[in-house]
């Protein structure tokens, strides 16, 4: 499935192939910014990268909510390194490029202005981990409160929908 997306996101660059060309190295600023190309190769490989999460979390949460995974599971802490990683995800898509008008864009306020405007709350709603927040608050999950909210954990199948952002 990797190597379909990683074809699907290569074939999408050859398409953008009429953008103005911009290395995805070059510097966005006289202050040494790095921005990444939105078509570049370190880009699509990213993109490849969290895919892989994005399709693992889908599993793994229906997993986790179904088998009551407790504290001292080795899959609460592989759910932990995933919040990690599409948290970390809100800084990568902060210093990627976008496209608008033909052109590729690394400057740092416009890409901020597009994220904020158009993916960021969705973005950060599906990144924060609801879970570890219900266990601090509640105080633990054999409790009957955390039971509760145990299905508040499969919006993070939500991230599914970064789908239409890689495509």
């Amino acid at each position: 499935m990797a190597s379909l997306a990683m074809k699907s996101m290569q074939s999408l660059r050859r398409a953008h192939t009429g953008l103005l060309d911009v290395n995805f190295g070059t510097r966005s600023s006289l202050r040494g910014d790095l921005v990444l190309h939105p078509f570049g190769e370190v880009r699509i490989r990213y993109d490849s990268f969290m895919l892989f999460f994005i399709v693992f979390s889908a599993v793994l949460e229906p997993f986790v909510v179904c088998f009551d995974v407790f504290l001292d599971s080795p899959w609460f802490e592989l759910n932990r390194l995933v919040d990690a990683i599409f948290i970390l995800d809100l800084f990568v898509n902060f210093n990627t490029g976008i496209e608008s008008d033909g052109q590729v864009i690394l400057d740092r306020r416009q890409i901020a202005n597009k994220y904020l405007r158009g993916w960021f709350l969705f973005d950060l709603l599906a990144s924060i981990p609801i879970d570890l927040i219900f266990l601090w608050t509640v105080g633990g999950e054999k409790s009957t409160t955390a039971k509760y909210f145990r299905a508040f954990k499969l919006l993070k199948i939500a991230r599914l929908l970064r789908l239409l952002r890689l495509g």
